[in-house]
C-alpha cells in the first residue's frame, strides 16, 4: 500500500523532469501554492517514509520508483518516431497537454485532499506494521 501511495508522485516527478528539460519555465507553469511538482514529490516521499524501518522503506522506494519508471519510459516510448522533427514535436505536445494537465491535477488534488491522503497514509502504515 505504501508503494502504491508513493508511485504516483514518482511518475509525476519523472514525467514533469522530461518535460523541464524541454522547456525549464515547465517549473514553473505547473506549480502549486506551495511549490513546483519536485517540492510535492519529496514531501510525498518524506511522508511516506516517515517512521518506516529503513529495510521496508527502501524496498517501497525502489519498487515506487521501478513501477513510475516503467510507466514513463512506455508512455516516452510511445512517442518515438523515425523522424527527428517528428518527435520533438510529438514530446512538446505530450508536455504541453497531457503532462501539464497530469501535474497539475496532481498538485491540485494533494492541495485539496491532503488530509485523505494522510489517513490512508496511516491505515497503510499502521497494516505494514506488525503486532
Amino acid at each position: 500500500m505504501l508503494t502504491r501511495l508513493l508511485t504516483p508522485a514518482d511518475l509525476m516527478l519523472m514525467i514533469g523532469n522530461v518535460c523541464t528539460a524541454r522547456d525549464p519555465s515547465f517549473l514553473a507553469e505547473t506549480a502549486g501554492k506551495r511549490g513546483d511538482f519536485r517540492f510535492y514529490a519529496q514531501e510525498v516521499k518524506d511522508e511516506v517514509s516517515h517512521g518506516v524501518p529503513a529495510a521496508e522503506n527502501l524496498l517501497v522506494l525502489r519498487q515506487a520508483a521501478d513501477v513510475a519508471k516503467a510507466g514513463a519510459l512506455k508512455a516516452i516510448e510511445s512517442l518515438r518516431s523515425d523522424s527527428p522533427d517528428t518527435e520533438l514535436s510529438a514530446i512538446n505536445a505530450w508536455c504541453d497537454t497531457i503532462v501539464k494537465s497530469l501535474v497539475r491535477e496532481y498538485i491540485r488534488t494533494h492541495d485539496d485532499r491532503h488530509a485523505e491522503f494522510e489517513l490512508l497514509l496511516a491505515r497503510a502504515k499502521a497494516r505494514a506494521t506488525p503486532d
